[in-house]
């Protein structure tokens, strides 16, 4: 049943979904009355929806999924992946590694709000101006790179999940409960102010994907249907913040927005292919190893010409995973592109079969290819920040002695 979690199935079905959401509303007019305007703020012409850029996605798409079949196919070939019997004290060794990143959390915020007189500063503001409060947050930042450590958030969330599904004493199951509990309530918050509504989609979906993979079968609708709710009450909350100038209730805009989005994903996913544009040879591909080395800026400044003129074909937000790889490599090198990384992916999933760490692992990237239509973000900083923070936590157990009952005992018993 793993396979509906498997990389290739995730992308398919987020693509799906963009498709038929953005279809309703274009082909629903009066429904959505907000979208002309929200087209317009974006500079987004619905005559950029060419024939060019639908022949991409096949291609795209086409190329991705013969990779991933063939690096199937060749995983399936191999001696069966050893099983690593999973560390006894992996909800412990998580739950102090999270504290950590917590603590930080919680010093960044308590330091920041002294500037609007405390806490409860900080939330009115919010309520009045919530992009002044998201300013004076990211202008508190205690170290650079600040942000990465909310996203990390993500990556002890799932192998708490792991730690959960596996046998093992009831504290430690009841400080990885903690975990996913405290990281859920943490980015239901944090994206009122700071719109980093991504963060809790991955987290979401993350969990859902690492207790598919632990329990080997679909055992998450109670927890995705959970994950939904939360997630529009985060959405309609923080549409009601800032999006006080369009007309209509909040959950007709919030719902509007949604449509939207994915209209203006599409339209970031065939308007490159509508003209000639210059490429940016890996620098939107590989940015995140930019970002957490601290050359960005370096490698901004490379490009920078490049990126001004993509601007023409960019509405708002980022160019989608498939036509990230066009406007890097081109054609044929965008379609080399995503075969390597329908490889690693793949292989990423062969390895979140065999134990608690290597669920864990492939849930980050399985949760980023949910977002794939949105923007790469399975080659976002956060996404690799947080598959970091897995192999942390892996390091550390080396040094804990194993469970007596292994990864392979788990599966048997789950079937």
């Amino acid at each position: 049943m793993t396979r509906f979690v498997s990389p290739l199935s995730i992308l398919c079905a987020a693509w799906a979904l963009t498709l038929g959401l953005a279809g309703v509303a274009l082909a629903a007019p009066t429904t959505f009355d907000l979208l002309p305007e929200l087209l317009w703020r974006e500079d987004i012409d619905l005559a950029r929806f060419t024939w060019t850029g639908a022949v991409w996605l096949c291609i795209a798409l086409g190329t991705y999924a013969m990779a991933d079949q063939i690096t199937a196919l060749v995983l399936r070939l191999r001696p069966s992946p050893h099983v690593a019997p999973p560390p006894v004290q992996l909800g412990r060794i998580v739950f102090w590694v999270n504290a950590a990143m917590f603590v930080i959390l919680l010093l960044w915020i308590a330091l920041a709000a002294r500037k609007t007189g405390g806490p409860a500063g900080l939330i009115a503001l919010a309520q009045t101006d919530a992009l002044a409060a998201r300013d004076v947050l990211l202008d508190g930042k205690l170290f650079p790179g600040m942000r990465l450590v909310y996203a990390g958030l993500s990556g002890t969330g799932a192998l708490a999940m792991a730690a959960l599904a596996l046998p093992g004493a009831r504290y430690d199951k009841r400080l990885a409960l903690a975990v996913i509990l405290v990281n859920g309530a943490l980015l239901l918050v944090l994206p009122l102010i700071l719109s980093q509504r991504l963060l809790l989609v991955h987290y979401i979906c993350a969990l859902a994907i690492t207790d598919c993979l632990m329990r080997r079968r679909v055992a998450t609708l109670a927890y995705l249907g959970l994950g939904a709710v939360a997630f529009l009450a985060v959405w309609f909350g923080r549409e009601a913040l800032t999006n006080t100038n369009l007309h209509g209730s909040t959950l007709s805009v919030g719902f509007q927005k949604l449509a939207f989005y994915a209209v203006n994903d599409l339209w970031n996913s065939f308007a490159p292919l509508s003209r000639d544009i210059p490429h940016t040879y890996g620098a939107l591909s590989l940015r995140a190893v930019a970002v957490i080395t601290s050359t960005d800026q370096t490698l901004l400044a490379l490009v920078a010409d490049q990126l001004a003129a993509l601007d023409e074909v960019l509405g708002g937000g980022e160019f989608s995973l498939l036509t990230t790889a066009y406007v890097d490599f081109g054609v044929l090198g965008g379609a080399i592109w995503l075969a390597v990384l329908a490889a690693l992916f793949r292989t990423l999933y062969w390895i979140g079969q065999t134990s608690p760490l290597g669920a864990a692992l492939c849930a980050q990237v399985g949760a980023a290819l949910v977002l794939a239509p949105h923007a790469p973000y399975a080659l976002h900083q956060n996404v690799v920040f947080s598959m970091l923070i897995v192999g942390l936590v892996a390091r550390l157990c080396r040094h804990r002695p194993n469970a007596p009952m292994g990864f392979s005992s788990l599966r048997h018993r789950h079937g």
